[in-house]
């Protein structure tokens, strides 16, 4: 919910030329949190036990919650009369997924992103079992693995906004799908010997595009949706975008039971390049920058 929250708040705290580089630094600061907190979670409960830890860590919400109270936003207008009465849920969902449904854009982002997600899910369900059992990788060295390759998720959360204004918000999305499904497919030729390194890299190149992908297209989303909708589009773009997640890692995980894990690898990346097409035969495959809002 915090993200559904940050992601309709942005759009009234910042200029629309610069949504991008906003999400950008959002991205900058969540990445640096998970690069850097399990490393200090891991200090802390070594130096001063787990339950000193735990208080620790749910100050760090507190700290949190009283930065958001710091935040000014400007009221709307005050409501009077029967217009004090807001819409009830089911109406704000039908709301938020009609104008998901009348935008060519979105339309095309919710296409190719639910596409996208599914395969990437589907290759990647069984993923650590593959990584343990097939190719015999230790527990520390699969996190020094993961470790490495989260390198670029910070990379492309710095970069993202930069990548979109310089090829092109569709461009970008394009390409991120591309480069994304590639560098997940590269782990099904991985053998024991070379396993490490093939997952860094996988990382690395799946990281950078994620967040370059994410950054322009939540941007994007931003842009041409008004004031009053921010919350429920956000929301209806997070349930499309989440939704078959579980469905692609159940469908993965029978297929890799079936047929094995490297063979899912390869169908659920396949899955994935799907998006690609779907994105660049859209409206959005020629944008070159965000659209003025209708």
């Amino acid at each position: 919910m915090s993200d559904i929250g940050y992601q309709a708040i942005l759009p009234e705290l910042v200029v629309r030329d610069r949504l991008a580089e906003g999400n950008s630094r959002l991205e900058i600061s969540n990445s640096a949190a998970q690069l850097l907190g399990p490393g200090i979670g891991g200090w802390l409960i070594g130096a001063l036990s787990a339950p000193i830890a735990i208080v620790v860590d749910a100050l760090s919400y507190l700290g949190s919650a009283a930065f958001l109270v710091g935040i000014g936003v400007a009221a709307g207008p005050e409501q009077t009369g029967s217009e004090k009465v807001r819409p009830g849920l089911r109406h704000e969902i039908i709301e938020g997924l009609r104008f998901y449904r009348d935008t060519p854009l979105l339309r095309a982002l919710a296409v190719s992103g639910v596409t996208y997600n599914v395969g990437i899910w589907f290759a990647g369900g069984t993923f650590i079992v593959y990584l343990a059992r097939d190719l015999g990788m230790r527990p520390e060295t699969i996190g020094l693995g993961f470790s490495i390759g989260a390198i670029g998720v910070l990379a492309g959360a710095a970069t993202g906004a930069g990548i979109g204004r310089r090829f092109g918000v569709g461009r970008t999305l394009v390409v991120s799908y591309a480069v994304g499904a590639l560098s997940w497919l590269v782990m099904a030729f991985a053998e024991p010997g070379t396993a490490l390194a093939f997952l860094a890299l996988s990382g690395i190149g799946h990281g950078v595009t994620s967040m370059a992908s994410a950054i322009n297209f939540v941007s994007l989303r931003q842009a041409i949706t008004p004031d009053a909708l921010q919350g429920r589009v956000n929301a209806t773009g997070r349930w499309l975008s989440w939704t078959m997640i579980p469905l692609g890692a159940l469908g993965g995980g029978a297929v890799a039971t079936a047929i094995g894990i490297r063979a899912t690898i390869v169908i659920g990346t396949s899955i994935a390049l799907l998006a690609v097409p779907l994105l660049a035969l859209s409206p959005i495959g020629s944008l070159r920058s965000i659209p003025e809002r209708d």
